[in-house]
């Protein structure tokens, strides 16, 4: 027994077909395009986070801070960034 795939068989069929396929291929690559967008915003902010943290650790070690203030200070940032990233 053989199957047979159904496909376009006219030419406007084949014209639609076509369309359909390349708006499909836009409409993806915009997609794609969007999530790009938002992973290098994301990175952005992420190295806006670290910065900020790795300013406060260097500021609490410079003064001479406790070490376990230090160690629940960054616990908390890490925390806060997990919050604002994620």
């Amino acid at each position: 027994m053989m199957v047979h795939d159904t496909g376009p068989s006219t030419e406007e069929e084949i014209i639609f077909v076509m369309l359909a396929q390349v708006s499909g291929l836009a409409v993806f690559a915009l997609l794609l395009d969007q999530i790009v967008n938002l992973r290098t915003a994301l990175d952005g902010d992420s190295q806006r986070v670290k910065d900020e943290k790795d300013g406060v650790v260097e500021f609490l070690v410079s003064k001479n801070m406790d070490a376990n203030l230090v160690k629940e200070s960054v616990k908390f940032l890490n925390f806060r960034a997990w919050c604002i990233l994620y």
